[in-house]
């Protein structure tokens, strides 16, 4: 008698087609070559992308005050990197406390599993 969901657990012709597409991105995502890869790729980016921010920097600093002031332009720093406070994080008061919960949940969860 054949299957009537043949597509999902027959595995008499090879596993199904979804299965099989998780386990190719799996097995492509655990090479070491691939991690390694995507890490230098993304290095690279930052890199470049400094880079651009600089010769930015350079080239709009090269300009007069009445050139930058026809541009709109008034703090070249925040035009280019951006809103300095968008960088900066700022002080929790209660950081200890959330780590002393997290902690906690974290040995309760792993008692409960013992």
């Amino acid at each position: 008698m054949p299957n009537p969901k043949s597509g999902t657990l027959d595995l008499g012709g090879g596993a199904s087609p979804l299965a099989s597409s998780r386990l190719a991105a799996w097995m492509h995502w655990n090479r070491p070559t691939t991690r390694i890869g995507s890490g230098i790729c993304a290095l690279a980016t930052r890199f470049l992308a400094w880079r651009a921010q600089q010769a930015t920097l350079r080239l709009l600093r090269s300009l007069d005050a009445a050139t930058l002031r026809d541009l709109g332009l008034t703090d070249i720093e925040s035009e280019v990197r951006g809103d300095p406070s968008d960088r900066l994080r700022g002080y929790d008061a209660n950081w200890r406390r959330e780590r002393h919960q997290h902690r906690v949940r974290s040995a309760t969860a792993l008692h409960a599993q013992n």
